[in-house]
């Protein structure tokens, strides 16, 4: 049986609140294997601003390398059921907590994060994701 993240997602601004503009466009393509998880991410900001962050972590707490990303250049998870807990960081100093809770149809889940600056928290938010395909990413993790 599948995870319930796996699958590509598409950001819901109907149902988000971002302190800033919403992006143009920001999906979301999660795999996850085991005690693996892989992130293929993709946004375009409101200015037109392009990113892909990715990623391959274990849900074991230990920093991962995060390419692509302006907030975070490591990142460790743990996980509980439905649940994924993140912790960001750029050059040492924590600077992302996010909560990813999967609604329990597993059509769609919420990111809720906080953006920390000089040890407070400079911005918060929920994204929603809905779901657009099911399965695995293209891209297994390493």
């Amino acid at each position: 049986m599948p995870d319930p993240f796996d699958g590509k997602w598409r950001f819901d601004p109907a149902n988000s609140n971002l302190p800033s503009p919403f992006p143009r466009h920001w999906t979301q393509e999660i795999s996850i294997h085991d005690d693996r998880l892989h992130v293929r991410e993709e946004l375009l900001s409101a200015a037109g601003e392009a990113a892909i962050v990715e990623l391959n972590a274990k849900f074991d707490g230990q920093p991962y390398p995060v390419s692509g990303s302006p907030l975070v250049d490591t990142i460790a998870y743990r996980r509980s059921a439905n649940t994924i807990h993140g912790t960001g960081s750029k050059s040492g100093v924590p600077s992302l907590t996010e909560t990813i809770t999967m609604d329990d149809s597993a059509d769609k889940f919420a990111l809720a994060f906080h953006i920390w600056r000089n040890a407070q928290i400079a911005a918060s938010g929920t994204a929603v994701f809905v779901r657009e395909s099911v399965g695995p990413s293209t891209v297994p993790p390493q």
